[in-house]
C-alpha cells in the first residue's frame, strides 16, 4: 500500500524569532513533531499488514487450490473406501465361513479323536481281557477241573429236575463267586448283598452314596448304564479289576470303568459279557467293612436287544450269589411298584433271601407325601404275598434316608455287615445243588422201579393165559382179558402208579388189544379207530380187513410185535442208566468234598 507522501513542518522565520517567548509554540511543534513519528509508524505498520495480507491471499488462493484438489481426492477416497469397505464385507462373509468350515472339520476332527479314543479303549480292553494275568489256586483249578469236566456235563446229559436251567445258573453263579475269592483274597469274608431292580432307578448311586471317597463313583446316567456285573466292597485303597470268561484277572482304568455303559458294550458288535462276565471295584466306603454289594444291570433296560439284551439272565445268575437282596424302584416314574418289578420280586421270593425295598429318589418327593407313598407299598407287597426286611425312602442325591416302614435301611445293613467264609458259603450252596439232582435221580428209579413191574406183571399175566401161544392166541378173548377187574393186593393200599393209566399200562394193554384184534399197525390211536377195529374182528379167521379191504397182519406176527414192544418198555424202565449217573454223581461229590 502506497501512503500519501507527508513531509515534516518546516520552521519559520517567525517562529524562530516567537518560539523562544511562547511556550504554546513550542508544545505545538512538539506536539506536531509526536504526531509526525506516529503517522510515519502507522503508516510502517499498515504497510507491512497490506504485505501480510497479500501473503494470505497468496496462501489462500492456493489453499483453496489444494482444496478443490483435496476434495476430489476425497470424493475418489470416498469411492475406494466403498468399494473397500464392500470388499471388507465379503471378506468377513468368507472369513466366517472358512471359520465355519474349520469349526465343522474341528468337531469332525473332535470326533473321530473320540471314536478312536473308544475304539482304541476298546481294543486295549479286549487286548486285557485275552491276555489277563492268570494266578489260580490248585484248589480252583481242580473245582475248575471237576466242574466242566464232569458235574456239568453230566448235568448237560440228564434231565431229572424240572427247573434245570436255573440250577445251572445257580451252577454258574457259584463258580464266578469261588473265582473271586480265589482271586482276591479280602473278598474271602465278604456277605454279598445283591442290588437289583429296573434300569434307571437309582442301583449305582445308591451305592455310590454308600462311599466314603467321593472322587469315586459307579457309572451313573438316564440311559441304561451298568452293563457288566460288579462287585463293590471295601478296601483302603481304590482299584478296579476284569475277570475274563476264560480265567484269570487284569486291572481296568477309572476312565474305562467310566466308559462301560450299555451304548459302549453294544458298539463292540458282540456281547462283552461273554468275555468279561464281571468286575470288581474296592473302593473305601463309610461303614460296611464286610459286605459285598453287587451292582447289576436293570432287569428292563428299555427292552433293548443285541449285545446286552440278556439283562434279566445276567441279574438272575448274579441274585442267586446274594445271601439277601436290595430291590430299588424309582421314585421319579411313580409312588407305586412296577408290574414288572412285582413279578421280579415274586419269582425271587423262592430264594429264601431277605429282600429290602429302597424307593430311591424319594427327594423328588413331597416330604409331606413319602408316608403315603410307603403305606401303599407296603399293602401292594403284602397282597401279592412278597416278604420284606423293610421299606426305605432314600435320597442318592443326599446320601440320607427320609423315612422307612419296618426297619431302617441302615439298621437292616449293619445286621448284614458280618464275616462269613465265603467259600464255605458257596460250596454248601453247590452241594445243595447236588443233593436236588440226587434226589431227583433217586425219585426217578423209584419211579422206573414200579413201571418196570407193572410191565413184568402184565407180561406175566400174558404168558399165564397163553396169549403168546399162537394156538391159543387165535382164542384169546381179549375182550374179557381187558374188562377184567384188577386183582387188589392183601394188605397194602393201592399205589399212586397202579391209579395212574400211564403208569398202570392201560395205553400197553389197549396197543395189545388193537394188536389182537387185528387193527393195521400205524393206524390212528384213536377211539374212533379202535371202535372201528372192534367191528371188523374176523371171528374165526387169522386176519381181518379194514374199512377200505386192505389185508391186515397175521396175529402170529402180532406176537412178535407185542413181545418186541414189551422189550422196549422193560429198556426204557431200566434203571441202569440212572443208578449209573447216580454213583457218577455220588462219586463226583465225594471229589468235591476233598477240595472244600
Amino acid at each position: 500500500m502506497n501512503a500519501p507522501e507527508v513531509t515534516k513542518l518546516k520552521i519559520s522565520g517567525g517562529e524562530k524569532v516567537f518560539s523562544p517567548l511562547s511556550r504554546s509554540i513550542r508544545r505545538l511543534r512538539e506536539e506536531y513533531e509526536r504526531t509526525y513519528e506516529s503517522w510515519l509508524e502507522t503508516v510502517d505498520q499498515l504497510d507491512l499488514t497490506v504485505s501480510e495480507l497479500n501473503v494470505n491471499k497468496e496462501k489462500l488462493s492456493s489453499e483453496i487450490r489444494s482444496g478443490e484438489v483435496a476434495a476430489k481426492e476425497l470424493s475418489s477416497l470416498k469411492v475406494k473406501s466403498a468399494k473397500l469397505l464392500e470388499e471388507y464385507k465379503t471378506a468377513v462373509a468368507a472369513f466366517k465361513a472358512k471359520k465355519q468350515e474349520v469349526a465343522n472339520l474341528q468337531g469332525a476332527l473332535s470326533g473321530l479323536r473320540d471314536a478312536k479314543t473308544d475304539l482304541d479303549s476298546r481294543y486295549e480292553l479286549v487286548c486285557s481281557a485275552i491276555s489277563p494275568i492268570k494266578m489260580q489256586s490248585d484248589q480252583y483249578l481242580r473245582f475248575k477241573e471237576i466242574l466242566d469236566g464232569q458235574l456239568l456235563p453230566l448235568i448237560n446229559r440228564i434231565n431229572v429236575v424240572a427247573n434245570e436251567a436255573q440250577q445251572v445258573i445257580k451252577i454258574r453263579a457259584i463258580e464266578d463267586e469261588l473265582r473271586l475269592i480265589d482271586s482276591l483274597s479280602v473278598f474271602s469274608n465278604r456277605s454279598v448283598v445283591a442290588v437289583a431292580g429296573g434300569f434307571s432307578s437309582g442301583k449305582s448311586s445308591l451305592i455310590t452314596s454308600l462311599f466314603a471317597n467321593e472322587d469315586v463313583s459307579l457309572p451313573i446316567g438316564i440311559e441304561p448304564v451298568t452293563a457288566i456285573p460288579t462287585y463293590v466292597f471295601h478296601s483302603d485303597d481304590v482299584a478296579i479289576k476284569g475277570y475274563p470268561d476264560g480265567g484269570g484277572i487284569f486291572d481296568v482304568s477309572a476312565d474305562m470303568y467310566a466308559r462301560l455303559s450299555h451304548k459302549f458294550v453294544e458298539e463292540f458288535g458282540f456281547n462283552l459279557r461273554d468275555l468279561l462276565p464281571f468286575m470288581s471295584l474296592e473302593v473305601p466306603l463309610q461303614t460296611l467293612k464286610h459286605i459285598a454289594f453287587i451292582d447289576l444291570p436293570g432287569y428292563n433296560p428299555g427292552d433293548r436287544d443285541g449285545a446286552t439284551g440278556g439283562d434279566l439272565m445276567a441279574s438272575d445268575e448274579f441274585v442267586t450269589q446274594g445271601e439277601a437282596l436290595l430291590w430299588v424302584i424309582g421314585m421319579d416314574a411313580n409312588g407305586t411298584v412296577p408290574r414288572d418289578d412285582l413279578e421280579q420280586l415274586w419269582s425271587l421270593s423262592e430264594l429264601d433271601i431277605p429282600i429290602y425295598v429302597v424307593l430311591n429318589k424319594a427327594d423328588l418327593r413331597p416330604l409331606a407325601t413319602l408316608d403315603e407313598v410307603l403305606d401303599q407299598v407296603c399293602d401292594e407287597l403284602s397282597m401279592n404275598g412278597i416278604a420284606f426286611e423293610g421299606i426305605s425312602a432314600y435320597s442318592s442325591e443326599c446320601g440320607g434316608e427320609l423315612a422307612f416302614r419296618e426297619k431302617s435301611l441302615f439298621e437292616v445293613l449293619e445286621s448284614w455287615d458280618k464275616p462269613r467264609d465265603s467259600a464255605k458259603v458257596a460250596a454248601g450252596k453247590l452241594f445243595n445243588v447236588i443233593d436236588e439232582y440226587e434226589s431227583a435221580i433217586t425219585h426217578d428209579i423209584e419211579r422206573r422201579k414200579t413201571k418196570a413191574s407193572l410191565v413184568k406183571a402184565l407180561e406175566l399175566n400174558l404168558l399165564e393165559v397163553g396169549a403168546f401161544e399162537v394156538d391159543d392166541a387165535e382164542a384169546f378173548d381179549t375182550d374179557k382179558y381187558m374188562k377184567a377187574a384188577p386183582k387188589k393186593k392183601k394188605g397194602k393200599k393201592a399205589k399212586k402208579e397202579d391209579a395212574d393209566p400211564l403208569v398202570g399200562g392201560s395205553l400197553m394193554a389197549s396197543s395189545i388189544r388193537r394188536h389182537f384184534l387185528g387193527i393195521a399197525i400205524g393206524s390212528d390211536d384213536s377211539d374212533d379207530d379202535e371202535v372201528a377195529g372192534d367191528s371188523e374182528v374176523n371171528q374165526g379167521g387169522s386176519t381181518s380187513s379194514d374199512s377200505s379191504g386192505g389185508v391186515l397182519t397175521n396175529k402170529a406176527d402180532l406176537i412178535g410185535i407185542i413181545r418186541d414192544q414189551l422189550q422196549d418198555l422193560r429198556l426204557d424202565y431200566s434203571t441202569s442208566a440212572a443208578e449209573k449217573d447216580l454213583a457218577e454223581l455220588s462219586r463226583i461229590r465225594g471229589e468235591l468234598s476233598l477240595v472244600f
